[in-house]
């Protein structure tokens, strides 16, 4: 499509900022903000001649109609209202975000008396404001929606004291869809097409990502599983920014990206069928040739009309029964031919570690036996891609560059290949470059949640080893896995009467937020209430020794010292429950593994526990909850004896803590107001909740008598108080049934705590 690119370059930024006499009114035209950064905007702004006013002027006055409800006035106009506040009205409290930008900090929503402004613009955000190029950001598009994304975000959309809606859109979200829309309508006005649906929305959806990211060695398993998983957030992200390019479109058409999948707002062009299919063919032919079948994109579109932004659930519905549909139907005859019939192969031994003998393999020298160079690459990126001051580059050469750091990615016209080395930005070979979590004026900002525990600034990528360094207890692998309770039916009816545009990609946008940046706060201890311990204080880490594998949309899987991974996942709790509003919940399983166990095993239990959770009932209340240890010899168990809804975890906890507030455990470390509780005692109390479970008798209460009984009774004050606390709880937790059941666990956790195997 021929296009004058300067006309269009300057029809976006006049897209942008359509509303810039709104924004400069609502911060005020004296305010820091506004002299430093906006005043500025709109003097650039005011200088563009490109005349498509009728194409802008529609398009913000259906998104207004949809923004500006007279039936829905908020309470107040002052503040970002919550998206979660008007999502699911169960619970509801308005709750207000501060002005704020972006940043390491979670903004949480709270009532309106309690948020403070005064975060907007303190010394960080202003050394970000005078930081900022103004006529690099100006030159493209994507640049300057990373600079709003992150300015604008908390800031509410206001058009006067009495045009404001609910209060829930932000100004940064209106500019991005009104950018969005107003661009297809510029190219459907350019290609000479009128259409009474102009608009469409491409979904994508790759397949076989989690048996993607466990086939890997056993050799630097760590490295390998964070590299890997990497890699496909990435690849989504290009394959994304590459269909963005071919329709001439920018990011602010990329409505939602994660966990495989992805939405864009693209023109309905005449040809669009043929050309998503052509789309879909090439980068399924490049899977095919790189990784068999172990990876598959299917992809589709759902044709609109302005009058569909108004209710959006038809749309999604549409879309998902296509792209099941797509699924079901895989491959074309040519496809279906080249994996049935191949006619040569290129290697003389098949990859160890993809399966595939499409491609040459090569011996190599880490044990590995015979790979090829996109898995090698691979396997050799994980110390790359842990640095927060690499930058991203997608280069159509490898010719020049160090091989070590590149790795191949798909492609809808020419070569395109993953690197991680830096290269100069003006080289003719670099199609885009990518920073991680740094909405600079420099490159498109990517939200990943990174963390990396490193015991020391010399260690690239922590080993499992390292994780467990200097540690207490039982020298195991916590893994977590959970996501999100029936995220889907939430987006389709969640809304009722505001399952617009606006309310879809909003809640979008601040999940993606919370699961792909946030996150990593919450791994550094950085969650802005008291964290819940499990152990205490001397047992805690505040910067966690975990590792991120991967946290999409909506799901999130970890690994780490498992106290550290317990610890984290009271955190995550607490931080989501907060950050939505009370509205949203997640499940999930947490196994406990030996270092040397398969990675690929850790991660197939552990999704078995996350789904034991997800089928847990707790006062007629299905999922929100959490599964540990390991499977139960019969799944289909409803009933699993370490599966908790959160709040009866929290009742395990508070038994640790009780248990802790009286007694020692360990006689090296003797305290004489405070009981011994040996690790025999520990054991035979568990040997009698096993009796009373399996079988109710009135001996065993007897027995459990005389077992606190033989405990030393006599002593200080404080040491007969904290007996007493102690014998009580002990014998009246035995007595209730869950009671005992939460005992049990937190006895296991505790044997966990108080065992040492280091050098066994």
């Amino acid at each position: 499509m021929n296009i004058d690119k300067l006309e269009y370059k300057e029809f976006l930024l006049k897209s942008i900022f359509y509303d810039i006499d709104s924004i400069i009114s609502f911060l005020g035209e004296n305010s820091e903000i506004c002299q430093k950064f906006f005043c500025h905007l709109k003097n650039k702004f005011d200088k563009l001649r490109v005349d498509y006013d009728e194409v802008l002027n529609t398009v913000s006055k259906e998104l207004e109609s949809i923004i500006l409800k007279n039936d829905n006035i908020s309470d107040n106009n002052k503040a970002l209202k919550s998206i979660f506040t008007v999502f699911k009205e169960i619970n509801n409290k308005n709750l207000y975000y501060p002005l704020n930008m972006i940043g390491d900090n979670i903004v949480y929503p709270d009532d309106f008396n309690k948020i403070n402004n005064s975060y907007f613009l303190n010394d960080e955000n202003r050394k970000y404001i005078e930081s900022l190029n103004f006529e690099k950001i100006l030159n493209d598009a994507n640049i300057i929606l990373n600079v709003l994304s992150n300015i604008l975000s908390y800031v509410p959309y206001y058009k006067s004291e009495k045009e404001y809606g609910i209060g829930d859109i932000s100004f940064y979200d209106k500019l991005k869809i009104n950018t969005a829309l107003s661009s297809c309508l510029y190219l459907l006005k350019n290609n000479s097409e009128e259409k009474e649906k102009p608009f469409a929305l491409l979904s994508a959806d790759i397949s076989g990502i989690q048996s993607f990211i466990y086939t890997i060695s056993s050799k630097g398993a760590l490295k390998s599983l964070r590299a890997r998983s990497f890699y496909l957030e990435i690849m989504l992200e290009h394959i994304a920014d590459e269909i963005l390019e071919y329709f001439n479109l920018k990011r602010c058409n990329l409505l939602y990206t994660g966990g495989g999948h992805f939405y864009i707002l693209i023109p309905n062009f005449k040809d669009l069928k043929e050309n998503i299919l052509s789309i879909k063919n090439k980068i399924n032919d490049w899977f095919i040739k790189e990784f068999s079948v172990d990876l598959y994109i299917a992809m589709d579109y759902e044709e609109f009309s302005f009058n569909d932004l108004k209710n959006t659930k038809n749309i999604f519905r549409g879309l998902s029964k296509k792209l099941s549909v797509n699924k079901q139907n895989r491959y074309n005859k040519e496809q279906l031919n080249i994996l049935l019939f191949p006619q040569k192969n290129e290697a003389d031994f098949e990859c160890s570690i993809c399966n595939t003998s499409s491609k040459s393999t090569k011996e190599r020298n880490e044990n590995l036996g015979y790979v090829c160079d996109t898995c090698y690459n691979l396997y050799k990126a994980g110390k790359y891609i842990i640095n927060e001051n690499n930058s991203i580059t997608i280069t159509n050469t490898k010719n020049n560059l160090d091989k070590e750091k590149i790795i191949n990615l798909p492609s809808i016209s020419e070569n395109r290949y993953l690197y991680f080395g830096s290269i100069n930005s003006e080289d003719s070979s670099v199609i885009r470059i990518y920073s991680k979590n740094n909405s600079n004026d420099k490159h498109i900002n990517l939200y990943l949640g990174d963390y990396n525990y490193k015991k020391d600034d010399n260690v690239d990528l922590s080993s499992f080893e390292d994780l467990l360094e200097g540690t207490y207890g039982i020298r195991r692998i916590g893994v977590l896995r959970c996501d999100v309770d029936n995220l889907g039916q939430a987006f389709i009816n969640g809304f009722k009467d505001h399952s617009d545009i606006f309310r879809t990609s909003v809640l979008s946008r601040h999940l993606s937020l919370f699961f792909k940046y946030y996150i990593n706060s919450i791994c550094k201890g950085d969650v802005q209430f008291p964290n819940k311990k499990l152990f205490g204080d001397k047992y805690y880490h505040k910067e966690k020794h975990v590792v991120i594998v991967y946290s999409g949309g909506d799901d999130v899987f970890l690994v780490g010292y498992w106290l550290d991974v317990i610890d984290f996942a009271f955190d995550l709790r607490k931080a989501f429950k907060r950050y939505t509003n009370d509205k949203l919940t997640f499940s999930a399983g947490i196994g406990f593994f030996h270092s040397s166990y398969p990675i690929s095993k850790m991660a197939s239990q552990t999704g078995e526990l996350e789904e034991l959770a997800k089928n847990h009932i707790y006062n007629n209340k299905e999922k929100d909850s959490i599964a540990l240890f390991g499977i139960p010899f019969n799944k289909k168990e409803s009933n699993f004896e370490y599966c908790f809804n959160w709040q009866e975890f929290d009742k395990v906890r508070e038994k640790i803590n009780i248990i802790f507030s009286t007694c020692y455990l360990d006689e090296k470390y003797f305290c004489e107001d405070k009981v011994f509780f040996s690790a025999s005692s520990i054991y035979r109390l568990k040997q009698l909740i096993e009796l009373e479970s399996l079988k109710g008798d009135k001996i065993n209460i007897a027995r459990l008598a005389y077992s606190l009984a033989r405990i030393k009774s006599a002593g200080s004050d404080d040491y007969i108080k904290n007996y007493e606390s102690f014998k009580n709880n002990i014998y009246n937790w035995f007595l209730d049934n869950a009671d005992r059941r939460y005992l049990n666990t937190a006895l296991d956790l505790i044997l966990y705590l108080k065992r040492d195997d280091s050098n066994k």
